[in-house]
């Protein structure tokens, strides 16, 4: 049962950064995620990786969650170091949203 929740409770946090990788890739850009944010998480993720393997003896679940989360905070910042070309353009074609929200309140 332990080991169910572990499982469980690791593949929620593995999959926690799959939207905002999936709409970087679909965007073709990361414009508003914060680099400051994702070095964190990253090197957090590394720290927790290194302990996992060398203290827990490579805890499957763990490792599970930190390889998914190193493989979406890759493709965020791929996207927010390196946009695709035409996707700020585009982006920037977007109308911004927070003044409406603001008007609605």
């Amino acid at each position: 049962m332990i080991e169910s929740i572990g499982w469980l409770g690791n593949t929620l946090l593995a999959v926690c950064g799959a939207p905002q990788a999936f709409q970087s890739l679909r965007q073709g850009h990361s414009r508003g995620v914060s680099a400051g944010f994702l070095w964190l998480w990253l090197s957090g993720e590394l720290c927790a990786g290194v302990y996992a393997a060398l203290h827990l003896n490579f805890d499957a679940p763990i490792l599970f969650n930190i390889g998914c989360n190193v493989l979406f905070i890759s493709v965020i910042m791929r996207y927010l170091y390196w946009p695709r070309a035409n996707a700020l353009a585009l982006a920037d074609e977007i109308p911004d949203q927070t003044e409406t929200i603001k008007s609605q309140t």
